[in-house]
């Protein structure tokens, strides 16, 4: 299934990593993420301490936890959560991206081959949610009764 987020009187401010992972906290640690075109605005002079140093980074749930816990507002991103068991091939030249990319508004496209869950935070205004597996979805509509069908904005 495949989720939007326009609007959500839940979240202070939109793209909040912190409340978007919220209804997935319990399967976090399953998964390396992996995170690209990676834009945030801190919140309270807080920045996460992250490798700046190339345009992607794949991170532990550990990581990941930290990293969300941040009170941030994320402008672009494309996030992925990769099985912990699976080994990730990065074409360096193909990068997964938000801002300007086509195929994030495709139902059930998904940029990564290895990705169980895909997160899209658009312009610090829309977050795409997209789910291979048929319980996760469930979940984050319970927690987001808002989200709406991505089918909706084709």
């Amino acid at each position: 299934m495949n989720w939007i987020i326009d609007q959500s009187e839940r979240m202070p401010f939109h793209t909040n990593l912190a409340l978007v992972i919220a209804p997935l906290r319990e399967v976090i640690a399953s998964y390396n993420w992996f995170i690209s075109n990676f834009w945030f605005h801190p919140r309270e002079g807080q920045s996460p301490d992250i490798d700046r140093s190339k345009d992607w980074i794949l991170l532990s749930p550990e990581e990941f936890s930290r990293l969300v816990a941040y009170r941030m507002q994320t402008l672009w991103a494309f996030i992925a959560a990769v099985p912990k068991e699976v080994s990730l091939e990065i074409d360096e030249d193909s990068l997964p991206w938000a801002d300007g990319n086509p195929y994030i508004w495709k139902l059930g496209h998904f940029e990564l081959d290895q990705s169980e869950v895909e997160i899209i935070c658009w312009d610090g205004s829309y977050t795409i949610v997209k789910f291979r597996t048929a319980v996760l979805p469930d979940r984050f509509k319970e927690y987001f009764p808002e989200a709406l069908p991505l089918s909706d904005y084709e």
